[in-house]
């Protein structure tokens, strides 16, 4: 599978489910996942087969630098009508430099390569201010706002539903890579086209090549970061 920034996916293998089972049971942050129980080892061993049977579609671990550091999944699938929603779960030591969004890129551009979908939700939370403001620089676009939806901290915050269309995946790489794909060869969603002038070409591999990219894409994720 495709790599950005030294992010890339890989199907989950049992070897993973001690990092999975962490992040269900993580009660500090469990207000950024769609569900909230305070489980003990068994009742987290249900969730996960719950989950994975039920309510996920497609799931892969995502790896920095070749170590699991979170899943990413889709759920709520409706081929019938061409969606579905995307999610990433993290460390917590891995939250907030990008690797969510980055490893939900790298998802949905499998997704759409894959399935007859026509576009991908993404919803968060109005305290997850950092993706929001990610998700706004990137131009994804704001479809859906639920007011008062989750009860956190004293107090309860806004729900955004975010989404990207077939058409609008080579512009979100292009920024994500600072201009430079991640896909093998060029290649068009629907009627998007990518001009000569930007024509996107895989990254080198040598090892300057490689500190290079990733100084333009720490720059580039760093200005989203930032708001600049």
């Amino acid at each position: 599978m495709n790599q950005l920034r030294g992010i890339t996916l890989r199907p989950v293998v049992q070897a993973d489910l001690p990092i999975v089972l962490s992040l269900f049971g993580d009660v500090d942050r469990a207000h950024l996942w769609g569900h909230r129980r305070v489980c003990d080892e068994e009742q987290l061993f249900e969730t996960w087969r719950f989950w994975s049977k039920e309510r996920m579609g497609d799931k892969f671990m995502v790896l920095r630098q070749g170590r699991p550091i979170g899943l990413v999944f889709d759920y709520e699938r409706t081929l019938e009508d061409g969606h579905t929603k995307i999610a990433a779960m993290l460390l917590e030591d891995e939250s907030g430099r990008g690797a969510g969004v980055i490893a939900m890129a790298l998802f949905g551009q499998w997704l759409l390569q894959n399935l007859p979908l026509r576009k991908l939700y993404l919803e968060v939370f109005e305290f997850n201010r950092s993706v929001i403001r990610m998700l706004k620089k990137l131009e994804v676009r704001k479809e859906m706002q639920r007011a008062e939806h989750r009860y956190w901290n004293g107090r309860h915050w806004d729900q955004y539903g975010f989404a990207f269309y077939r058409e609008d995946l080579p512009k979100l790489l292009q920024r994500l890579t600072g201009r430079r794909d991640i896909t093998r060869g060029r290649t068009r969603y629907g009627s998007a086209r990518v001009s000569r002038e930007r024509k996107i070409v895989e990254a080198p591999s040598g090892e300057a090549n490689g500190k290079a990219t990733n100084a333009i894409l720490d720059q580039a994720l760093n200005s989203l970061l930032q708001g600049v």
